[in-house]
């Protein structure tokens, strides 16, 4: 049961040395994240699941508390621009399959300028739903072994399957399961009553299947990929690739 598609979100996660102008768009990235997860009634993150998802993801690029704070603090302010999610499908170089997640506070400016980013960047945008069946919405959880000795490997995946995992895969050391994206947070107190430090959790599309790039076409499709996570209202480039 293979777990394609996560790698990627790993190496942002973990880009050592990030530059600073890198930094402040990551944060700035994650802060919006935080602040549309934390709007309504439920501003903690141990009862507001996505909250605690977007909260653990700054924690991981090191984001000061003071503002993972003020992002939460953003979503009660009546003053605040409102933010909502998007999701768009397009075409890479070579056919690769690609959605687009991200969170904007003006539609209309953000479809403009990823359309024409997309078509500048040598893809081209898909109608709703032509590229989103290649892909399953998936709960995806971080162990990583060596700071979960209570069990062996082989006891955790164990423990994972009882727990619902439908895939199991050890990257580096690190054990990703993905669960079904309704049930990431029964999944995560299941662990953690046998003792799991869970480094991660988090949602992701993952491709059904995947298509093998020559090195030309891993080229090409990397600063397409690339170029689309530069705008400032993308948060996430899922690919069908291997």
């Amino acid at each position: 049961m293979g777990m394609a598609g996560h790698s990627k979100w790993k190496q942002i996660k973990h880009k050592k040395g990030i530059t600073d102008a890198k930094r402040g768009k990551i944060f700035s990235k994650i802060s919006q994240m935080i602040t549309l997860a934390a709007r309504g009634n439920d501003q903690n993150p141990g009862t507001n699941q996505k909250l605690r998802i977007a909260v653990e993801r700054g924690k991981a690029v090191n984001m000061p508390r003071d503002v993972i704070e003020r992002a939460i603090d953003k979503a009660t302010n009546k003053n605040e621009l409102v933010l909502e999610e998007f999701l768009y499908e397009a075409y890479g170089p070579d056919g690769v399959a690609v959605l687009i997640e991200g969170i904007t506070d003006s539609k209309n400016r953000s479809t403009q300028e990823i359309k024409h980013l997309v078509s500048e960047s040598g893809g081209k945008f898909a109608s709703p739903g032509t590229v989103l069946w290649m892909f399953e919405k998936k709960g995806v959880v971080e162990l990583p072994l060596e700071k979960n000795t209570l069990q062996t490997k082989e006891e955790w995946e164990l423990s994972a399957i009882d727990a619902g995992a439908d895939s199991i895969n050890e990257e580096n050391g690190t054990l990703f399961m993905t669960v079904p994206s309704q049930e990431i947070h029964l999944f995560v107190s299941a662990l953690a009553k046998k003792g799991a430090t869970i480094e991660t959790s988090f949602i992701a599309y993952i491709p059904k299947t995947t298509m093998k790039l020559t090195a030309d076409g891993e080229d090409r499709v990397g600063l397409f990929l690339n170029a689309i996570e530069e705008n400032d209202d993308v948060q996430e480039v899922y690919a069908n690739i291997e």
